[in-house]
């Protein structure tokens, strides 16, 4: 099994890149107009040309929740998701991420901003 080879045919089946862009879009239309405080803390007065975001990476993710720290043997992965980080430039200047993260079927499941 080539790992590399079943992710790409995941993301393309699945139109992850592009759901991906496109709730990018959409929740940060929302947090510069719902969070209009903390927005303008991180961006100023905001001009869209100064704003640059791109997919930084693609991850296959296996976790153990709550218990993580306790693996005794082999893990029983408790979940599993794939995530799409996209790193967001103000400026020149790296202001922080959008995750966004999809079940086996390609359902989003959790997205969220990280403000550095």
């Amino acid at each position: 099994m080539n790992m590399r080879k079943e992710l790409e045919k995941f993301i393309q089946s699945r139109h992850i890149l592009e759901t991906s862009q496109e709730m990018f879009k959409m929740n940060f239309d929302s947090y510069r107009e719902e969070e209009q405080e903390e927005f303008d803390r991180h961006f100023g007065v905001f001009r869209e040309e100064l704003l640059e975001a791109y997919i930084q990476s693609v991850q296959f993710v296996l976790g153990k929740y709550p218990k993580w720290f306790a693996v005794s043997g082999s893990p029983d992965w408790d979940e599993e998701y794939v995530a799409v980080v996209i790193k967001m430039v103000y400026n020149e200047k790296e202001i922080g991420d959008y995750k966004i993260c999809f079940d086996r079927d390609g359902e989003v499941i959790d997205d969220y901003f990280v403000m550095y």
